[in-house]
């Protein structure tokens, strides 16, 4: 069991109705499904800001009585689950609030997107905000996805970020009786490569697998000791290519990964590899950053 005591999910509200919106019912069935297994509570942050710009003095809007009654049957609905919940309304921008709620908590929660975008894009703009900024981990959840994961591919890159989208990958499949597959991207060092016109072909080959078999014993210690037996994948090339080229052929139910493995500048760094994953996505995914990672609305 993972230490996810305090759970945040955004909860976007439909203008037309304050229904809860696709992503958001899916973020919410989600969030009651870890909290019940963690004795967690959950959050509920919502916000009624409407693109005016911050300072105006009239953006802080009151909230609506059919919003409110939303919020309460969604934090009843979670009683009636077994889960602890309330809710916090705010006027600030949807990912700003949710980032802020989420210093020092252990899991954010929201809707990949909300239906079809009109852009067409996997990813909607908060989701995409919360990957970049939130310093806790993010689960982006696909409106409408199946709850229960059946097949689940966490992405390594050996560093400590890695090895916690691992663990937690494991911990999902053993609670949900899923495969769990893992893949590691390596490549030649660039130094061998810059030297490889002065090796023969057969003294180039020998190098090469001698990489990869460093590769892979790292690997195979990297996770020694899951709950369960994973398939473990090693694929030379660029990261962002070798997975998606397995979610490509597995079809995945949730991909975990990190956003980023080691802190930037503050706030604004997401590893190349999330920034060409995530959003080429038809599926949920939950990102992982350093613990260290500043967040920028301290």
């Amino acid at each position: 069991m993972h230490e996810f005591r305090r759970l945040i999910v955004g909860v976007e509200l439909t203008r037309r109705d304050c229904a809860a919106s696709l992503g958001s019912v899916a973020a919410v069935h989600q969030a009651c499904w870890v909290a019940a297994r963690n004795g967690a509570e959950v959050l509920l942050v919502h916000s009624t800001w409407d693109g005016r710009e911050e300072g105006d003095p009239n953006a802080e809007l009151a909230l609506d009585p059919g919003a409110e009654s939303a919020l309460e049957a969604i934090v009843q609905g979670c009683s009636e689950a077994g889960v602890r919940a309330r809710y916090v309304v705010e006027a600030e921008r949807p990912w700003m609030a949710i980032s802020r709620h989420a210093i020092g908590t252990d899991l954010v929660l929201t809707g990949k997107r909300d239906g079809e975008t009109v852009d067409g894009a996997r990813v909607g703009p908060t989701a995409a905000k919360l990957v970049r900024a939130c310093t806790a981990p993010v689960w982006l959840v696909e409106p409408g996805q199946d709850q229960l994961l059946r097949l689940i591919l966490a992405a390594t890159d050996l560093s400590e970020v890695g090895q916690r989208a691992v663990e937690v990958a494991a911990w999902l499949a053993e609670a949900h009786s899923a495969e769990l597959h893992i893949v590691h991207a390596w490549r030649v060092p660039l130094a061998v490569q810059n030297t490889a016109d002065s090796m023969d072909h057969d003294e180039y080959v020998l190098v090469v697998e001698q990489h990869r078999t460093r590769a892979l014993a790292e690997f195979e210690r990297s996770v020694a000791g899951l709950p369960v037996d994973p398939t473990l994948h090693l694929d030379r090339g660029r990261p962002s290519d070798r997975i998606l080229g397995r979610i490509e052929v597995l079809q995945p139910d949730l991909v975990v990964m990190g956003s980023l493995s080691r802190g930037g500048r503050r706030g604004l760094f997401v590893g190349e590899t999330a920034e060409r994953v995530v959003p080429r996505l038809d599926t949920s995914v939950l990102t992982f950053k350093p613990k260290d990672f500043p967040s920028p609305l301290r």
